[in-house]
């Protein structure tokens, strides 16, 4: 069972550096269906650009771009292959499996990533790195519009069968991104998954000027009414968050905001730069 997370809308971050490691010297794939071009890292164990412990390993997007504009783009200071926040694009991530009730030196599962050795007494945390004792079996395929990523998984405990497919539909501007979580093993899975959908526009840092509207009336919480973040650079007005001034490197707004329903119309949120 995949239980879904829509609660946690904003996280604003990014003055935009240049970040040393970012480059094309990893394994990569790309689509294109004449109007959007896309380039992929590929999951690789021994030379994948991310190789983290939070995120899916599939999915992690370096470029898109669409009439001239491009959507995606390093938003971090820093990189290395096990950094959790080294992603790109719209990334997803999995709740642990089994975490609970593993001990120190225990084992878990992270989805789209593998079998995780716990090496922490505390709660667990998706902001650090847990080594990898099973990353599982990577399988790519790919068409001109479409690549699917299959992660396999065959352990003691969890097994699964996971399909990330990203596919361009055919001329018009549209990525559709579709998943399939089949469970092989002799333990339930129950999880929950969210997305991060992290773009960066033109190569620009997040500015005033920048608004993302939503179909439905905003609510934050009490404390927060109206304004985001200690130097109040996000306000929330009716539908619409607006950013007030500019983000340095490491500055975010971030909060709860309600007001969504049941719904996939509620998910019509679009971000603007004026």
């Amino acid at each position: 069972m995949i239980q879904r997370c829509v609660a946690m809308i904003l996280l604003c971050c990014m003055g935009l550096p240049r970040v040393a490691g970012a480059q094309s010297n990893f394994p990569q794939a790309s689509i294109s269906n004449g109007l959007v071009d896309i380039n992929f890292y590929v999951p690789d164990t021994d030379k994948g650009y991310y190789r983290g412990t939070r995120f899916d390993w599939s999915g992690v997007m370096p470029r898109l771009t669409y009439k001239g504009h491009s959507y995606c783009a390093p938003w971090f200071t820093n990189y290395s292959p096990q950094l959790h926040e080294a992603v790109m694009g719209p990334v997803e991530g999995f709740s642990p499996l089994g975490y609970d009730s593993s001990k120190p030196a225990g084992r878990f599962v992270q989805i789209g990533v593998g079998v995780l050795q716990n090496n922490r007494t505390g709660a667990y945390t998706p902001f650090t790195y847990y080594p990898i004792v099973n990353a599982g079996e990577w399988k790519i395929e790919k068409s001109r519009r479409q690549i699917s990523f299959t992660h396999l998984l065959h352990d003691t405990g969890y097994s699964y069968e996971y399909v990330k497919t990203e596919k361009l539909l055919k001329d018009t501007p549209v990525l559709v991104i579709e998943h399939r979580l089949k469970n092989t093993g002799r333990k339930p899975i129950v999880t929950d998954v969210y997305n991060h959908n992290l773009f960066v526009l033109d190569q620009q840092p997040t500015d005033a000027g920048a608004v993302i509207s939503f179909p439905f009336v905003l609510a934050a919480p009490a404390e927060e009414q109206r304004n985001i973040g200690a130097d109040k650079l996000v306000s929330v007005i009716d539908k619409q968050l607006v950013i007030n001034g500019k983000f340095a490197p490491r500055t975010s707004a971030y909060t709860t905001l309600t007001g969504f329903g049941n719904t996939a119309s509620d998910y019509a949120i679009s971000i603007e730069n004026h």
